[in-house]
């Protein structure tokens, strides 16, 4: 899934047998070379998560979730649609996020999505990214925000 391999051993066989500090590292080893767009879908699609009890979500869904975020809890700017939806494409590409079924015949921002770490890993990962803005890790932690809108 997000690595295949560590140290040359099957990373789903390994997984069950490595302490807490290990299984940490190896999935902030995966957000290596993400930048602070991607982080932020990635909290987005983790609360989303948490909204809907692991139901498939599309990039419209994180878009939006990601616009509340910046507009009322955030010193960002919210960035244009196109671009936030190259970062989601390089997060499929990474394998953080895949389609939750085979169709292709859908528009690509409203395909059915999962996220293939826990909200524990997520914020473990966040933990250990340096230069992450605190507002982000705050809101990782924090209650889902447009959840009653």
């Amino acid at each position: 899934m997000l690595l295949d391999t560590y140290a040359g051993l099957s990373y789903k066989i390994i997984y069950p047998y490595c302490n807490l500090d290990i299984r940490i590292t190896i999935f902030a080893s995966s957000f290596i070379g993400t930048s602070v767009l991607e982080l932020t879908l990635i909290v987005a699609m983790k609360q989303l998560n948490e909204i809907y009890s692991d139901e498939p979500f599309n990039f419209q869904m994180v878009y939006e979730h990601y616009r509340k975020f910046c507009e009322r809890k955030s010193s960002m700017k919210t960035c244009p649609k196109p671009i936030a939806m190259k970062a989601f494409e390089h997060l499929i590409d990474l394998e953080i996020v895949s389609p939750a079924d085979n169709s292709t015949s859908m528009l690509k921002q409203y395909r059915p999505m999962r996220l293939h770490l826990t909200s524990q890993e997520v914020e473990d990962a966040l933990l250990h990214y340096s230069g992450l803005p605190s507002d982000i890790k705050q809101w990782s932690y924090s209650d889902c925000i447009g959840h009653s809108n």
